[in-house]
């Protein structure tokens, strides 16, 4: 195997194009990492933002990505970082792209290339949300060693984790439309009683009160997307003074997701599904797919209609669908944020921030900060 670093903007078509492939082929696909995804991202959201991205090749073409930014702190230490301003804000999921059946050579090239060009200063990785199970956490920690991993931040994101099927049999695979919606106990069941019934209680008031609540699949509407940013803009999400962080509260923001969503689209790899109480949108969420897997990327409710937790009935409506479909779906909700709406689905997949050192003396620095925080717990006891 043979490794390189370049930044984004000096990735060639032909590199860019095995980047694509792999993308839909890696052992655990990341959308978040695939090059599109982020060279639209970076042109919109960071364009004063140029990242750094790891190569791994071997005979027959890439095997590996790794995208990072850099800074050094105050005590020397060079942090190379796949967390913002890598992906601006918008980066839910950071787990390199490997190729099957090479994900342990690869992991270990990674480390090496990341690790080199820093004339023997400290070098530490820090990856901001990835699964810690699975054939990428099993590489990373056969290259670095368990022992030298640190996770921070441990936490279950929500996820539809189907028995069966998969969403890599052709373009059928997305979750049907139009059906009215009913909550009933084959997919409430890991939900206590006393939630169920709340949950029923909301569906019947929307439907009493407002009209016949139903599901749409918006996903080859370009025009659903503009709908969706005008939903969001109208909630907390689009109010900064709130924390909001719509897209339309960026610069560029509303270019950015139109982009994403066309290319997207284009390719199949796009859900678009909307919550409607008779003529009104009261939910709407954008969901990607790489390889077999489908992944949710934004959501907003209307929150006029906040009193029937419209927000849990879309995406109880969305579990539905992926479950039906026999898909796998991550949420993407961080569960420190979330974790109200990350405990509304059926499985849970372990994530948390990952901090390695990619050298010698990298190492050595995590083991000193280790010994410290130790020393530090231990005085507050």
């Amino acid at each position: 195997m043979r490794s390189e670093t370049v930044r984004l903007s000096d990735v060639g078509a032909q590199d860019a194009q095995a980047w694509r492939g792999l993308s839909s082929d890696a052992v655990e696909p990341n959308p978040y990492f695939d090059v599109d995804f982020l060279r639209t991202t970076h042109r919109r959201l960071r364009p004063d933002v140029d990242p750094w991205v790891v190569l791994v090749r071997d005979d027959d073409g890439l095997c590996g990505v790794l995208p990072y930014v850099q800074r050094r702190s105050r005590t020397g230490v060079v942090v190379r970082s796949t967390g913002p301003p890598l992906g601006s804000t918008v980066v839910d999921l950071q787990t390199p792209l490997l190729r099957r059946g090479r994900h342990l050579e690869a992991s270990r090239e990674i480390l090496a290339e990341v690790g080199r060009g820093v004339h023997g200063a400290p070098v530490v990785v820090i990856v901001e949300q990835q699964r810690l199970d699975g054939p990428a956490w099993d590489g990373l920690v056969a290259a670095v060693g368990g022992s030298n991993v640190l996770v921070r931040h441990r936490g279950e994101r929500g996820a539809v984790l189907p028995a069966h099927g998969s969403a890599d049999s052709g373009p059928v695979d997305r979750p049907a439309s139009g059906p009215p919606v009913a909550i009933d106990a084959t997919m409430l069941g890991h939900l206590s009683g006393s939630r169920r019934k709340s949950l029923n209680r909301s569906l019947s008031g929307l439907a009493r009160d407002v009209g016949r609540v139903t599901w749409s699949d918006r996903s080859d509407d370009p025009q659903a997307i503009v709908d969706f940013i005008a939903l969001e803009q109208r909630g907390w999400k689009g109010d900064v003074a709130r924390g909001g962080e719509g897209v339309a509260t960026r610069p560029d923001g509303a270019r950015w997701l139109a982009e994403v969503t066309d290319g997207l689209r284009d390719a199949g790899e796009l859900f678009v599904g909307e919550l409607r109480a008779g003529d009104v949108t009261v939910f709407s969420t954008i969901d990607l797919r790489a390889g077999d897997r489908w992944f949710g990327m934004r959501d907003a409710y209307d929150e006029r209609f906040s009193r029937f937790g419209v927000g849990n009935l879309g995406r109880l409506s969305e579990i539905r669908h992926m479950e039906q479909s026999g898909l796998q779906f991550d949420s993407s909700a961080n569960p420190q944020t979330y974790p109200q709406a990350s405990a509304l689905y059926p499985g849970r997949l372990p994530v948390g921030k990952i901090v390695y050192g990619a050298n010698a003396a990298g190492r050595a620095a995590l083991r000193i900060a280790r010994t410290l925080e130790r020393a530090r717990a231990a005085v507050r006891r």
